[in-house]
C-alpha cells in the first residue's frame, strides 16, 4: 500500500469559536440555589450568543458530581441553554479533566469529519451536590450513614483511598520527580554558550568540557530546571523572564566563573524556538 498524503483542510482544522462562563462562585456562596445544570445552560446561552450563525451538530459536556442531575445532564443543559433538541449529546466524567476530555473529543471529530460544530464545556455544583444514602433493601433496624455526594464522588479518589490533593502530590513526586512541581513549569529552552581564549598547549582546549559541563549544571541547569520562573528563580519574581532576560541572567550566573586569563565567556545563545532566539555578549545589547 502507498501512503496517503494529506493536506489540513479548513473544514477538519479544529478552532475554538467562542466561550462563555457563569460567575464565579464559592461553597455555600451566592450561586449555592442554583442547580448544576442550570448554570450549564447559562453558560452555553451565553456561548451561543457570541457566536451567531454557528449551529452545534454534537454536544459533549463535563459533569462529575451528577447524582440527582438527571439522566445526561449535559444534554440537558445544552438544550435549556437553546441548543436544538435534535442535537445529540453525551456527558464526560473523568473528573478534574471532565471538560478539557470534551474539548479534546470534539476536536478528534472536527478532525475525523464526523462533526463540523461541537459545544462543549462543563458544570457543576458542590453545594447542590446531595448527601446519599442506601435504602434499597430497607432498614430493617438502626440507622443508615449518609455519604456526602461531594466528597465521596468528587474530591476522594477510590483508587488509592486518599484525598485527592495528597494523591496528586504523592503520585507526581513518584512518577515524575523533579517535574513534579507545584507551581508547574513552562517552556523549554536550548542554552548554547561560546568560549573565546587561546588553546591550553598541554590538552589543546581552551577549557576541558567537563569543567565547563560542571559550571553550566552548577549555575544554569540546576537553578532553571523544572522552576516556574516567575515564583521560584530571582531574578525573575521582578522582570518578565523574556528570551532577552534570560540570555543577559545566565551570563551574569557564568561570567564569573568563565574570566580567567585563558577561556573567557564570549556569548550567550538562548533557543526559545528553532527560529527565534536571542546572542548576548555581556557589555553589548541583544542581538536577536
Amino acid at each position: 500500500m502507498q501512503p496517503v498524503e494529506t493536506v489540513a483542510d479548513a473544514r477538519t482544522t479544529p478552532v475554538l469559536a467562542g466561550g462563555a462562563r457563569t460567575p464565579v462562585g464559592r461553597f455555600r456562596g451566592a450561586l449555592s440555589d442554583v442547580p448544576a445544570v442550570e448554570l450549564g445552560a447559562h453558560a452555553v446561552e451565553a456561548a451561543l450568543a457570541r457566536c451567531p450563525g454557528l449551529h452545534p451538530d454534537y454536544v459533549a459536556m463535563g459533569n462529575v458530581l451528577q447524582a440527582a442531575n438527571g439522566q445526561n445532564p449535559g444534554r440537558r443543559a445544552s438544550i435549556m441553554g437553546g441548543v436544538a433538541r435534535d442535537v445529540p449529546g453525551i456527558t464526560l466524567n473523568d473528573v478534574c479533566l471532565a471538560s478539557m476530555s470534551s474539548v479534546a473529543l470534539a476536536a478528534g471529530m472536527v478532525r475525523a469529519g464526523e462533526a463540523s460544530c461541537v459545544l462543549v464545556g462543563g458544570f457543576d455544583s458542590m453545594t447542590g451536590a446531595p448527601h446519599a444514602v442506601h435504602m434499597r433493601n430497607g432498614a430493617a433496624a438502626g440507622d443508615r450513614r449518609l455519604i456526602d455526594v461531594m466528597q465521596h464522588d468528587g474530591l476522594w479518589c477510590g483508587i488509592a483511598a486518599s484525598g485527592m490533593g495528597e494523591l496528586s502530590d504523592q503520585e507526581n513526586e513518584r512518577l515524575f520527580g523533579m517535574a513534579a512541581n507545584p507551581h508547574g513549569h513552562g517552556h523549554n529552552y536550548v542554552v548554547e554558550v561560546s568560549l573565546a581564549g587561546d588553546p591550553d598547549p598541554v590538552t589543546g582546549m581552551v577549557l576541558d568540557l567537563k569543567q565547563l559541563k560542571d559550571i553550566l549544571t552548577r549555575e544554569v541547569v540546576e537553578p532553571y530546571d523544572h522552576r516556574f520562573l516567575n515564583y521560584e528563580v530571582p531574578p525573575f519574581d521582578r522582570e518578565i523572564p523574556t528570551t532577552e532576560n534570560l540570555a543577559r541572567d545566565i551570563w551574569r550566573r557564568l561570567e564569573p566563573h568563565l574570566s580567567g586569563d585563558r577561556a573567557k565567556l564570549h556569548m550567550v545563545r538562548v533557543y526559545e524556538t528553532p527560529d527565534l532566539f536571542v546572542d548576548y555578549f555581556g557589555d553589548q545589547p541583544c542581538s536577536v
